[in-house]
């Protein structure tokens, strides 16, 4: 289903792949149809809204620089998008609040998960993440990392015990 919103009905493909690659009308069209989704995940992978803030602004940044040289491989942008934001976050060091704030329960929340999963390293926390965070399809998955569909199965099967589905849901 092609994701269409206010006055342009361009699907995120055609915007991604529009004539002119420098077009920043398309690209701010992106960001107005996915900086919400991306910087909840962004939370999600950081356990901060602060540092969510830093990594969104930092995946939009690898997302301008990078265009030319990704496609989306599906009519929505948003699997790679997440993609960019987890190797943007792989980078970087990863959070892991240590502190608890009153003021906001979701971060010591996602504290806690972050903590269950500290263990999970490489392309195994990628695809926890994308599945777990991002909620995107063991086919969207193999597709972003070329893998096979069964390999991300296998990984999730191994990775996702400490996890609680209430704990992480929206």
């Amino acid at each position: 289903m092609p994701i269409r919103t206010g006055m342009d009905a361009r699907t995120d493909r055609d915007l991604w792949l529009s004539e002119d690659r420098d077009d920043a009308s398309a690209f701010g069209t992106l960001y107005d149809r996915h900086h919400e989704a991306v910087h909840l995940y962004c939370f999600r992978l950081t356990g901060s809204w602060v540092a969510a803030e830093d990594l969104l602004l930092a995946t939009f940044v690898q997302v301008w620089r990078r265009r030319a040289d990704l496609t989306p491989a599906e009519e929505s942008a948003l699997p790679i998008l997440l993609h960019l934001a987890t190797t943007t976050m792989s980078r970087g060091r990863r959070l892991i609040p240590t502190q608890r704030s009153a003021q906001d329960k979701g971060e010591a929340a996602m504290g806690d998960v972050l903590r269950r999963i500290a263990h999970v390293r490489g392309r195994q926390r990628e695809i926890l993440e994308l599945h777990t965070f991002g909620r995107l399809s063991d086919a969207q998955i193999a597709h972003l990392l070329s893998i096979q569909e069964s390999s991300v199965r296998w990984s999730l099967d191994r990775t996702r015990g400490p996890l609680e589905e209430p704990v992480i849901s929206s």
